[in-house]
C-alpha cells in the first residue's frame, strides 16, 4: 500500500519507527509532502498515527508499493529486460531518482541506477535541486497533469528566478493550456520550430488528399476576359464553402466500449478504465478447444531467429493456442431494448458494435425521442425510439469488423449440421437399442445398455431448423444498416475493414464525410468476438495455422510489446463506438467535447497479408 502524508521527510521518517511491520519513505516529493510504502498492516497503523498527530493521512491507489522493499524481488527481472535493450551514454544531463545526481555515461552503472531506483526512495527535492544549482531556470513539466510543476514551485518557492510551466492542466483544457506553454515558451526566448504544422508546408500534418481538396477548391478565382473597347470588369466565384469546410473543428463527443472477461458482463460500467488501468482480462483456453485445434490437423508456422521459418504439424496441446480474452454476459434485446426478432437476424458482432454506439450516443448527450405511428382509429401507438428529427438527416454511420460474420457463417452452420446428425443418428440408435434390449434376458446387461445411451444420445434428438431470411441477413455486413434503420439515422452508411486498423480509418472516413459536408456528425461502431463457443475452435486455429498467435500459456511472457520477443498475439473479441462530430453541434447541446480530432492519414504499406 501507498499514502500521501502531508509532512516534510525530516517529521515523517522519524515517527515510522514507531510502526511495528516494513513501511519506508518511497517518495520524497516536496517540503510539504512525503510518500510512504509497505505492508497493508503497517500503512494502516501509519494512517492513523499520522491522523492523530493533525496531520492529513491519505491512501493513493496504486497497483503496488513502489520505491520500497516489498519490490524487490522484480529487480532481477528488470535488470535482465534491461540487458535487452540497446544504451547509449546520455547527450543531455539526467538527474536520477537514486542519488539526485546526473546519470553516469557508464552503460552498466546506468543499468544499476535504473534497476535500483524500483525499490529506492525518490529523491525529488534533491533532484530540484541539482537541476537547479547546474543552471536550469524553466521547468516544463509534459505529463497528463500538474502534479510535478506544483512540486517543482513548493520545492524552489524561495528562488525568484525560475518560471514553471505545465502543459495540460486538467481545469484549464489541454489545448488552452498547451497553447499558454508556446506562449511561455515564446517570451522566455525558446525557438519553437514549426515545421509540419502548416497545411500549405511539407503536408505532413494533414491528409493529402484533403490538402489536395482544399488547394482545389480555394484556387477557383477565375477573372472575365475584357470584352475589347469596354472597360475591363472582373467577376470572382465565391469559394466560402470550401473555406468552412477547412476549417470545420471535428471532435470526438461520445465514447462506449464492451471488453472481455467471461466472468462480467460485456457492457459492464468502467470497463474503459479497467482496460486503461491494465487490468489482466486474458484467460486460459479450455483443453477442450485445444484439443480440438489438435483435431484439424494444421500445419503451422515456426519463426526463426535467423528466417529460417518452417511449417509443422500439429501435434501436441503444447502447440496449440493457450490464452484469450472472451466475452462475457450479452443480451441486446434484454439490454438495450432491440426487438427479439431483429436481435435474431443479426450477427454477434452487429449485436455488440450497435449496443456500443447506443452507450457512445449516451455519452455524447445525444437523446433518442420516442416516435408515435398512427392508428386506424386515428390516435397513435408508440412505436420506438430514435435521433431527434434535426439529426436524422444529418447523422451517417460506418460499422467496422475484421470478422463481421464468422459467428454466423462458422457457428450458425455447425450448429445446423451437428444438428442435422444428432437427430437422425439419436432415432435410429434409440429404435435398435429399443429391439436389442428386448431380446436381452439379463437386466444388468439391459440396464447397462440403457445408461449408454443415455449418456451417448439421449436429449440430443434436435429439431430440424427452419432455413429462413435470418440466415442471409446475418451473412450479409449490414450491422451500419440495422442501426440506421433503429436511431433512424439517414445520413451516408457504410461498412468498412482494415484488420487491425478497421476503426481508425472509419475516423478518418468520417473526419472526410463531415468536412466534405456530407453530414454533421457520424456514429462509428465497431465489434469482434472470434474467441465465443461458436467459432473459437476455427478462428484459433486458423491465427495459430498462418503463425500470427502465440502459443505462451504464461500471460506474462505473452502479453509483450512489438519486438523481437513477441511471437504472435493474443487473440480476444470488443466492442467500441465513437461519434465524430462538428464541435458547433455539441455545442449547441450543452456539451464539451473528449478530444479534437487534429488530422488523419490513410496510407497502404502494400505488404502480403501474412507477413
Amino acid at each position: 500500500m501507498v499514502t500521501s502524508i502531508a509532512a516534510p521527510t525530516e517529521t515523517v521518517e522519524p515517527e515510522l519507527k514507531r510502526i511495528s511491520g516494513y513501511v519506508a519513505v518511497a517518495n520524497k516529493n516536496c517540503p510539504t509532502q512525503t510518500v510512504i510504502a509497505g505492508a497493508s498492516k503497517s500503512i494502516d497503523d501509519a494512517i492513523k498515527m499520522f491522523t492523530d498527530m493533525g496531520i492529513q493521512a491519505v491512501q493513493i491507489p496504486v497497483s503496488h508499493a513502489f520505491h520500497s522493499a516489498i519490490v524487490q524481488p522484480a529487480m532481477p527481472q528488470y535488470r535482465a529486460f534491461l540487458n535487452t535493450l540497446t544504451f547509449h551514454a546520455p547527450t543531455m544531463p539526467i538527474t536520477t531518482n537514486v542519488t539526485a545526481e546526473f546519470y553516469p555515461s557508464d552503460i552498466e552503472k546506468i543499468k544499476d541506477l535504473m534497476v535500483t531506483q524500483i525499490s529506492h526512495s525518490v529523491e525529488w527535492i534533491k533532484q530540484l535541486k541539482t537541476t537547479y544549482d547546474s543552471g536550469v531556470r524553466l521547468f516544463v513539466e509534459c505529463g497528463p497533469k500538474r502534479v510535478l510543476s506544483a512540486l517543482a514551485a513548493n520545492t524552489l518557492s524561495d528562488k525568484k528566478d525560475i518560471k514553471v510551466l505545465a502543459s495540460n492542466h486538467p481545469k484549464k483544457g489541454g489545448i488552452v493550456e498547451f497553447n499558454d506553454l508556446f506562449a511561455n515558451l515564446t517570451s522566455s526566448g525558446i525557438f519553437i520550430d514549426w515545421k509540419g504544422t502548416d497545411i500549405y508546408g511539407d503536408n505532413s500534418t494533414y491528409n493529402p488528399a484533403f490538402v489536395s481538396w482544399v488547394d482545389a477548391s480555394a484556387n477557383t478565382n477565375t477573372t472575365a476576359q475584357a470584352v475589347p473597347n469596354t472597360p475591363v470588369q472582373t467577376a470572382q466565384v465565391s469559394n466560402q464553402g470550401a473555406t468552412d469546410s477547412m476549417h470545420k473543428n471535428i471532435v470526438i463527443s461520445g465514447i462506449a466500449a464492451g471488453g472481455p472477461g467471461s466472468w462480467d458482463r460485456i457492457f459492464r460500467d468502467g470497463v474503459l478504465d479497467e482496460i486503461l488501468s491494465g487490468r489482466n482480462m486474458i484467460e486460459p483456453v479450455s483443453s477442450e478447444t485445444q484439443q480440438k485445434q489438435i483435431d484439424k490437423h494444421v500445419e503451422f508456422v515456426i519463426k526463426s531467429q535467423d528466417g529460417n521459418h518452417r511449417f509443422e504439424r500439429l501435434t501436441s496441446p503444447s502447440q496449440a493456442i493457450k490464452l484469450s480474452a472472451r466475452g462475457g454476459a450479452f443480451d441486446l434485446e434484454k439490454e438495450f431494448g432491440l426487438p427479439a426478432k431483429w436481435v435474431r437476424s443479426m450477427d454477434r458482432s452487429f449485436q455488440l458494435a450497435i449496443a456500443a454506439g447506443m452507450l457512445a450516443l449516451k455519452d455524447a448527450g445525444i437523446p433518442l425521442v420516442l416516435y408515435y405511428k398512427p392508428t386506424s382509429t386515428g390516435g397513435y401507438l408508440p412505436d420506438r425510439w430514435g435521433l431527434p428529427a434535426e439529426m436524422i438527416d444529418e447523422t451517417g454511420v460506418i460499422f467496422t469488423s475484421a470478422f463481421p460474420v464468422a459467428n454466423s457463417m462458422m457457428g450458425d452452420l455447425t450448429k445446423r449440421v451437428t444438428g442435422l446428425l444428432n437427430n437422425k443418428t439419436a432415432k435410429e440408435v434409440r429404435a435398435f437399442c429399443d429391439n436389442f434390449i428386448r431380446q436381452i434376458a439379463d437386466p444388468a446387461l439391459k440396464a447397462e445398455i440403457e445408461n449408454w445411451y443415455n449418456a451417448t444420445f439421449k436429449d440430443k434428438e434436435i429439431e430440424p431448423e427452419a432455413f429462413t431470411s435470418e440466415f442471409i441477413l446475418k451473412t450479409i455486413i449490414i450491422a451500419h444498416s440495422h442501426f440506421c434503420q433503429w436511431i433512424r439515422a439517414r445520413g451516408p452508411a457504410t461498412a468498412m475493414s482494415a484488420a487491425c486498423a478497421s476503426t481508425a480509418q472509419a475516423i478518418s472516413v468520417a473526419q472526410d464525410w463531415i468536412k466534405l459536408g456530407r453530414c454533421k456528425r457520424v456514429i462509428v461502431i465497431s465489434a469482434d468476438d472470434i474467441t465465443n463457443d461458436n467459432v473459437s475452435e476455427w478462428i484459433l486455429t486458423a491465427f495459430l495455422a498462418s503463425g500470427a498467435a502465440t502459443t505462451e500459456a504464461d500471460v506474462t511472457k505473452a502479453a509483450l510489446p512489438f519486438d523481437r520477443r513477441r511471437n504472435g498475439m493474443i487473440v480476444g473479441m470488443g466492442a467500441v463506438s465513437l461519434i465524430v462530430e462538428e464541435e458547433s453541434e455539441v455545442e449547441k447541446r450543452g456539451m464539451k467535447p473528449l478530444a479534437k480530432l487534429l488530422s488523419t492519414e490513410i496510407s497502404n504499406s502494400g505488404f502480403h497479408v501474412t507477413r
